[in-house]
């Protein structure tokens, strides 16, 4: 291999050695052209100096020759066009190929380099700007290099070619990527650990609240039920003794009756939500007992309840009478969405109830759909909280209650809603029963 920059530098020190000695040999008129001696003692010295910068050249060329052969980096020399001079031996030995291979040749024609575009786009800065040129890149055998590009300068400033080096990083691409992984194993640990300490503060915090309605509700029930006997007995005492033909009396004992029956309703699901009696399950025709259930109930008037049973001869495992109080509590919410403000492009003007059954793979489900007002996100956020309601009377455990009861038959309870699109509210329990 031949440096030429090096070669050139002890060149010129030559030729200026030679031309000192030539003049002072042609001027010098103590030294006579025709006396051999006299001429030969500094041709002598000439040859001498000659011999002695022509070994430095060969050791320097030999040092750097060994130096640019065994650093342990891959080193390259390019023409202006990207066309490979010269490569060193770490270079040979990592991709397999010699200098006669490469040279004259583009990276891309003889290296399966991988990301060849970062790497031409550095090249193509380095020569550009005349200024140094750094990219990370990754090759095809999926080693990183942090790849050097700079341009090479003859005597008068001119960019005669481009130097390249490239350290291999992969090792520290390795650590790096495994700490992004931890990182990210730690942020999901985080995460999780954060979400679990945050549902562990909402049930501490559904559980007091719970704590505090089964107290008030062991209150109210007894503060309650021996006043609303004397009423009973009283509204009963009344009707003996009234003229029957007075219709405002006996308008006025009927909504004293029906509200009479609406507290010991609210009684009743305080104590029934308080309690949380384990559930007694026992083999169930769900469409034959679901279509019994709403043949029963009283739907409005102006409301119409449409009964599609499909789930055929199927038995599930369940407790009859707390099972007919989830489903009354999603029926009688759906009516009273229906009493709200309807929007005026309805395209179902004709407020409807839909109570459904099917079977869904590994599980039998009760559907029932209304086509009122619908639920914006944050009444669907909070729905089963316990007290919290959007209706102007009632306890605000409806939803909770149902949800607790499916809980204890191992099923559970969906729902969906859009405001101005109804809503739809899921309840299913596990089918085939296991035994």
């Amino acid at each position: 291999m031949v440096i030429d920059d090096v070669s050139f530098e002890y060149c010129d020190k030559c030729v200026g050695i030679w031309l000192d000695i030539t003049c002072l040999d042609s001027t010098d008129s103590s030294v006579s052209t025709h006396d051999e001696t006299a001429r030969s003692v500094p041709r002598a010295g000439i040859a001498a100096e000659l011999a002695k910068v022509a070994r430095q050249l060969v050791e320097r060329q030999n040092r750097f020759q060994a130096f640019f052969d065994n650093v342990p980096l891959e080193v390259g020399i390019k023409d202006t066009e990207g066309r490979y001079l010269l490569i060193n031996k770490y270079t040979e030995e990592i991709y397999g190929r010699s200098n006669d291979e490469v040279r004259g040749k583009y990276p891309q024609d003889v290296f399966d380099e991988g990301d060849s575009e970062l790497m031409l786009a550095a090249q193509e800065k380095a020569l550009v700007t005349g200024k140094m040129a750094t990219t990370e890149v990754r090759d095809n055998q999926g080693r990183w290099y942090l790849a050097t590009y700079f341009p090479i300068r003859d005597g008068r400033g001119k960019v005669t070619s481009l130097g390249s080096m490239g350290i291999d990083v992969s090792k520290r691409r390795k650590a790096e990527l495994k700490l992004e992984r931890l990182n990210e194993e730690l942020e999901s640990k985080v995460e999780q650990r954060t979400k679990a300490l945050r549902e562990a503060q909402e049930e501490l915090l559904r559980q007091t609240r719970l704590a505090m309605v089964g107290q008030l509700t062991a209150t109210v029930s007894h503060e309650l039920r021996n006043p609303m006997a004397t009423m009973r007995t009283s509204v009963f005492l009344i009707n003996e003794l009234i003229d029957h033909g007075n219709e405002k009396v006996e308008r006025a004992l009927g909504r004293l009756e029906r509200s009479l029956q609406r507290c010991d309703s609210i009684i009743d699901e305080l104590l029934d939500f308080a309690r949380t009696k384990q559930a007694v399950l026992e083999p169930l025709d769900l469409d034959e007992w679901l279509g019994r259930l709403l043949d029963e109930y009283e739907p409005d008037e102006n409301v119409e309840l449409q009964i599609r049973l499909n789930a055929g001869d199927v038995n599930v495992a369940a407790d009859r009478e707390r099972l007919r109080r989830a489903v009354i509590n999603i029926v009688d919410n759906a009516y009273h969405a229906l009493l709200k403000q309807r929007p005026t492009d309805d395209p179902h003007p004709e407020p409807r109830v839909t109570a459904s059954t099917r079977l869904m793979e590994d599980r039998a489900v009760i559907e029932v759909m209304d086509n009122g007002v619908g639920m914006d996100e944050e009444t669907l956020e909070n729905c089963f909280e316990p007290l919290f309601s959007t209706k102007g009377f009632g306890t605000g455990l409806g939803l909770p209650a149902s949800k607790q009861i499916l809980e204890q038959h191992n099923g559970g309870i969906e729902i969906f809603s859009e405001p101005g699109a109804g809503t739809t509210v899921t309840l299913w329990l596990p089918y085939p029963v296991q035994v």
